[in-house]
């Protein structure tokens, strides 16, 4: 497009570039999501015995609940600044 500058490309010539992994940010992400997995067991547990019906049952309702919960909720992108 005329006017706009020209997009920034990696190495190979393709648009975009190619940053260093965030390994703060990597391990915040699998933190949150075993903390989530877990909340989810735990609520399987818990309706299992309010519900008097096998856990396994309830275990991918209740971890896709809370799993749900947490992507709608946490954001670990950006949260601890570029390693650059």
């Amino acid at each position: 497009q005329r006017g706009r500058p020209e997009p920034v490309k990696d190495e190979f010539g393709n648009v975009g570039r190619i940053s260093k992994v965030n390994y703060k940010e990597v391990v915040a992400t699998i933190a949150v999501a075993a903390v989530s997995l877990a909340l989810g067991v735990g609520l399987s547990f818990a309706l299992s015995t309010a519900l008097a019906s096998p856990w396994e049952e309830l275990f991918c309702p209740s971890a896709c609940f809370t799993m749900w919960l947490a992507a709608l909720f946490f954001k670990v992108y950006g949260c601890f600044g570029s390693e650059d």
